[in-house]
């Protein structure tokens, strides 16, 4: 979230929430390495 929080944001119940379902092309890398260092894991991407 940290990484990419235009992209990912959490709500009060800590759940994350995605933004965009399509990220912008020049914020593509910041989603890769956000989902490589999601401390849970919890994210994949899909082509």
């Amino acid at each position: 979230m940290g990484i990419a929080p235009d992209i990912f944001e959490l709500d009060d119940d800590d759940q994350l929430h995605i933004t965009s379902a399509v990220p912008p092309a020049d914020r593509e890398e910041d989603v890769r390495t956000a989902i490589a260092q999601c401390p849970r894991a919890a994210l994949t991407e899909h082509p």
